[in-house]
């Protein structure tokens, strides 16, 4: 007997509708309030308690929250999802056609992905239908399906069902964290992409309507006005005074000495002397993206490393501290394998422990011959039990039945080779010591006399012989079951493969002593305990989680140690005490906004450089204006 999820589904019948409506009805006379399934048809549904008022011309804001939608959406659709949040009810009606059952299933999702469980009912099978094709197949997988009364649909019910409980029993929680964490990543990847496009577009858009000041606000306006007023003042330019010979060749196009122009009004001198300075380059310190992973891998990494703090004062702990990080990687692995093969044994039998004492401590001789001797004996004895299980044999109780199955045997034998009963003492030796066979054996209520009678009373008296001879093997350590031939010759089967499986265990034990001899001073566990080799696991995953938070912690070392030798420089610019300052405050915050003013100051220089270029070719040729 084992324990397993059912649900139980019913129609209600009209009278019993009927029923429940008078009841309902009684207890509103009687002053009793009114059922929250019957007041949300009769009144307008209000919000929740704790959520914001939500108005038609103002839509609700949950910036925290993410919606996780596999299908597209719009943002009318987006706006279903967020009401309900905040409503008990939520009323969406629309024509064929216009996606409601396509919004549905991402409600669904959404609702999943939040650990929210969800009941979809509808008045015919077929919207259901309609609604699951909808539905990835992904998520498929997590639906109990009910479509109908019939047998299909009740089997497709049970294989709703076992499919959960399937992936109940493939859960591995260390596989899905893995990528939970590598989603979040690419949603934040994706997040910041489409804030960077969402800010080109808005820049696009204003660049019709922004207004510049340029020539320390002589000229005002947006870039078309002040194209205007250039072309109108044309002609007020002079010609420059300078000396330039009739050969001499410009040194700079329109276009440079533009730049040059630029580059002059917009590097003041204050500006320029603070370009003059050091500041810690990018590619030494981590970006943004790359800071918050490595924070947050870090918290993880302490915390992991504060879960196996008790662990620290285990001797076995200062003995792996020592070990190389792919041996305790090895180890770990064989001895995970071993200790999950011994709890997946599953058994009730009580043998089942001395067993895995006795192998697990290298005492495993009589088990092997054990498996060997069952092996032999249950090869094929399935086939000859269900043949025996439809066979009715009768013989008198004097007869001792493994005489009687050597004896048929031998008769057997002798009519297979074309022998014959005979008569009387004329008869061969074989068919008179064993004519009681014909006299008094029924197979299936006939005297068994042909060849085909002995064969069969042989099979049912070998698998009766076989099973007691295999039961036999227990004795003193296992109780055996009764039951028909079939179900006794299952039982030793059962016990078959339980054996295999603790004998398998010596085949993780070597991959775990291998591991250990490249580990010298590690003291051994007591192999058939459990609780020692989940100890022992406990210690290597405590030095592992030390290592992973140690190697985490040294690329922040490493980037505040490069900041912190720029910062000692006397021309260091106090920007990278600010970035000093946020890499050991792990302010992920402060460090993006540090970034900014980096790359300003870093386009600044490039600015400076590429104006001190122009400068110098302006200044071979016309130095007078170069230099006013």
């Amino acid at each position: 007997m084992t324990f397993a999820p059912a649900i139980i589904l019913r129609t209600r019948t009209q009278r019993s509708q009927i029923q429940y409506i008078d009841n309902i009805i009684e207890k509103i006379s009687a002053g009793d309030d009114i059922p929250s399934g019957i007041k949300i048809l009769c009144e307008e549904p209000k919000q929740t308690e704790d959520s914001d008022e939500i108005s038609d011309t103002s839509p609700p804001q949950f910036t925290k929250d993410h919606l996780y939608l596999p299908l597209p959406a719009n943002e009318e659709q987006n706006q279903i999802i967020y009401r309900i949040k905040s409503q008990n009810n939520i009323l969406v009606q629309g024509p064929p056609g216009t996606g409601k059952s396509h919004t549905i299933a991402n409600i669904i999702c959404h609702l999943l992905a939040q650990g929210k469980r969800v009941l979809v009912t509808s008045q015919t099978p077929r919207a259901l239908k309609v609604l699951k094709e909808k539905i990835p197949e992904e998520i498929q997988a997590l639906c109990v399906t009910l479509l109908g009364n019939d047998q299909d649909a009740r089997q497709e019910l049970k294989d709703s069902v076992d499919g959960i409980n399937q992936k109940y029993s493939d859960w591995d929680e260390l596989r899905s964290r893995t990528l939970i964490i590598k989603l979040d990543e690419y949603l934040y990847k994706n997040k910041k992409e489409k804030a960077d496009i969402e800010r080109l577009l808005r820049e696009s858009r204003e660049i019709d309507s922004y207004r510049h000041e340029v020539a320390g606000g002589k000229y005002r306006g947006t870039a078309q006005q002040i194209a205007q007023r250039v072309v109108r003042e044309e002609n007020q330019f002079a010609w420059l005074d300078e000396d330039i010979g009739d050969r001499d060749t410009c040194p700079l196009s329109n276009s440079e000495f533009g730049e040059l122009l630029r580059l002059y009004r917009d590097l003041p001198g204050d500006f320029c002397r603070e370009l003059e300075k050091d500041f810690i380059s990018r590619d030494s310190v981590p970006d943004v993206a790359q800071f918050a992973r490595i924070v947050d891998d870090e918290a993880r990494a302490k915390q992991d490393m504060a879960t196996y703090d008790n662990r620290r004062a285990s001797p076995r702990y200062q003995t792996l501290q020592e070990t190389t990080e792919n041996n305790l990687k090895d180890l770990r692995k064989s001895l995970s394998d071993l200790v999950a093969s011994m709890g997946s044994i599953k058994g009730r039998f009580i043998w089942i422990q001395q067993a895995i004492f006795e192998i697990m401590t290298g005492n495993d001789t009589v088990w092997q011959g054990l498996r060997a001797f069952m092996e032999r004996h249950l090869n094929g004895l399935e086939d000859k039990a269900n043949i025996a299980q439809t066979l009715n044999i009768q013989f008198p109780e004097n007869i001792e039945r493994r005489k009687l199955l050597t004896d048929a045997l031998d008769l057997q034998k002798h009519m297979e080779d074309g022998g014959k009963m005979g008569w009387s003492f004329l008869a061969p030796r074989v068919a008179r010591q064993n004519r009681y066979i014909t006299n008094k054996v029924q197979v299936n209520g006939r005297l068994c006399k042909t060849s085909e009678q002995l064969g069969l009373l042989v099979t049912y008296l070998d698998v009766i012989d076989k099973i007691e001879l295999l039961c036999s093997a227990f004795k003193g350590i296992d109780k055996m079951e009764e039951g028909s031939l079939v179900v006794q010759v299952g039982y030793l089967r059962e016990r078959l493969e339980i054996l295999e499986e603790v004998l398998s265990l010596q085949n993780y034990l070597k991959a775990v002593e291998d591991c250990l001899k490249s580990i010298p001073g590690l003291v051994k566990p007591y192999w058939d305990r459990r609780e020692e080799l989940e100890g022992l696991l406990s210690d290597i995953q405590a030095v592992e989680s030390k290592h992973a938070f140690e190697k985490v912690t040294s690329r922040l070392e490493d980037a505040i140690q490069k900041v912190r030798i720029v910062q000692s420089s006397p021309q260091a610019h106090s920007l990278n005490q600010e970035i000093l300052a946020a890499l050991e405050d792990r302010d992920t915050q402060a460090l993006a906004r540090c970034f900014e003013k980096l790359e300003s100051f870093e386009k600044g220089q490039a600015s400076l450089r590429n104006r001190k270029v122009l400068h110098e070719r302006l200044n071979g040729v016309a130095s007078r204006l170069a230099n006013k």
